[in-house]
């Protein structure tokens, strides 16, 4: 019989689940409020989804969330926060989808390109330079 020694620390870490917290900043509307996102770490955009729903009352599958040129909403329910640049106090934009047949005009312009993907995880798009001015006299 084998006897295994087991330090209060241990047990601990072993109870703990690696839960992550993010402060947002939510206009809606004329409405502008805090939120609090919560979720095992890393927080994905399903997480938000929930959050917002709670808060607002607008359905997930009815959601636009828009941050700094990203529509969230169009990408998978798995995609994390991180990689879109989310951090405390960022501001995001949230409206219901619009009914009708044609596009909302309130979404950035153009397909929002996905972030890079490396190794299986998303990660923030790099700053890609467009040419170079050249000084004309």
């Amino acid at each position: 019989m084998k006897i295994f020694f087991v330090s209060s620390q241990q047990l601990q870490n072993k109870n703990q689940t690696h839960n992550d917290v993010i402060k947002l900043y939510v206009s809606f509307g004329s409405e502008r409020e805090y939120l609090l996102v919560h979720g095992k770490k890393p927080l994905v955009i399903h997480d938000l989804k929930l959050e917002l729903n709670k808060a607002f009352k607008i359905p997930t599958e009815q959601q636009c969330i828009v941050y700094k040129g990203f529509n969230l909403h169009e990408y998978l329910d798995d995609a994390p926060l991180e990689a879109f640049g989310l951090e405390n106090n960022s501001q995001i934009s949230l409206w219901p989808k619009s009914t009708r047949a044609q596009d909302d005009v309130r979404l950035p312009r153009g397909g929002t390109p996905p972030p890079q993907i490396t190794a299986d995880l998303f990660t923030p798009r790099t700053n890609q330079q467009g040419p170079q001015l050249t000084q004309r006299w």
